[in-house]
């Protein structure tokens, strides 16, 4: 019999740990009698009992992290010596490799019998091998979210599966539904709070250039789950009735009724990609967070639409490109398509059918 306990660190760990939990995890443990976890809504609505939100864990940015480090560590602690004493069997680490490598070696230094599951495993095919060995110490059996990563870890000696994408499989009704797009912009200005902070007043005057050029150009600014609407305020404030806000429930169809898209890079480029919405890819961090992030990193995009096609799918606009002339030109480019040559902007549509063959050919 298992007992499972599940960790996720953020929204999008939380909705690939519910996805796990509903429609995958019977496949590997069948026998699962208790299931609890660090989590948020997506996985309390899977029927995982929380032991904890992740909004304490939930922070970017390596300077941002060491501020909290004290609390991330008496958290931690609080886990490992939790999960120790109600002996759980197995622990379903999604993403996060900061935190979660670290409590996975805890846990099995205190108990090595303990089976430990990484689900979305750091993706070293980017970031490069140093976290390798740390990854092949604690883990019994990965399961990856894109096809191409089974090789890929298989090569590195280990344990791995795909089981398909919740992305994918989430989008897969929509992608053959019939829909009208509308003149629209969709803004996606982040899922973390220090996020929105930092891209709000860049965002704030691509918008309002955007306006002043588009007078009947809505503008829709997507919610994230647990951020303050507040902090997107400003965005609202800089045309109101032209700037509307979206909530997390009416995403997707709103998704799929816009022109163009302006998005930090992270989940929701997919998203958008694999409803084929021309997107511009935005993203800027503290200068020496970034310049520690280049250092490690193997590959020379951001985008996961771009990673995955090995091509230039959406443009990128990072760290010092990362302005408001440089956004807005982007933006005006695919809405001069839009309006003035149809064939030219359905072929800019067509070029993510790639992207969707490659989930599709393996699912």
């Amino acid at each position: 019999m298992s007992k499972v306990f599940v960790v996720a660190g953020e929204t999008s760990g939380d909705l690939v740990g519910s996805w796990f939990v509903r429609n995958k995890m019977s496949n590997m443990l069948p026998d699962v009698t208790h299931i609890e976890g660090v989590g948020g809504e997506a996985l309390a609505a899977a029927g995982v009992k929380l032991y904890r939100s992740y909004s304490d864990l939930n922070l970017v940015g390596l300077f941002e992290i060491i501020k909290k480090l004290p609390e991330i560590f008496r958290i931690m602690r609080e886990l490992t010596e939790y999960i120790i004493a109600e002996n759980f069997t197995h622990v379903v680490f999604v993403d996060f490799p900061g935190f979660n490598l670290r409590l996975a070696k805890r846990l099995k230094l205190c108990n090595p019998a303990i089976k430990i599951i990484y689900l979305s495993p750091p993706q070293l095919w980017c970031w490069g091998l140093w976290k390798l060995k740390a990854l092949q110490a604690v883990s019994d059996e990965l399961v990856v979210l894109f096809p191409f990563e089974v090789m890929w870890y298989k090569q590195h000696g280990m344990t791995v599966q795909y089981l398909g994408n919740p992305v994918f499989d989430r989008l897969l009704p929509a992608m053959h539904q019939p829909h009208e797009q509308l003149f629209r912009l969709g803004v996606f200005p982040g899922s973390r709070q220090q996020e929105v902070e930092l891209f709000v007043p860049v965002l704030s005057e691509v918008i309002a250039q955007l306006v002043k050029q588009f007078p009947t150009l809505e503008i829709m600014v997507f919610e994230a789950p647990h951020i303050n609407k507040q902090l997107l305020a400003p965005l609202l404030a800089v045309a109101p009735g032209q700037v509307k806000l979206v909530p997390p429930a009416n995403r997707v169809a709103m998704m799929q009724s816009c022109v163009v898209a302006l998005t930090k890079a992270g989940t929701v480029t997919l998203e958008l990609g694999l409803l084929r919405v021309p997107t511009v890819i935005f993203y800027k961090a503290h200068w020496l967070t970034y310049w520690f992030a280049k250092k490690l990193v193997s590959i020379d995009r951001m985008g996961l639409p771009n990673i995955i096609a090995k091509q230039d799918l959406m443009p990128e606009f990072i760290q010092q490109d990362c302005t408001p002339i440089n956004l807005v030109a982007a933006v005006n480019g695919v809405l001069a398509l839009w309006q003035k040559n149809g064939i030219a902007y359905l072929q800019e549509r067509e070029k993510f059918i790639v992207l969707q063959r490659l989930f599709s050919q393996t699912t």
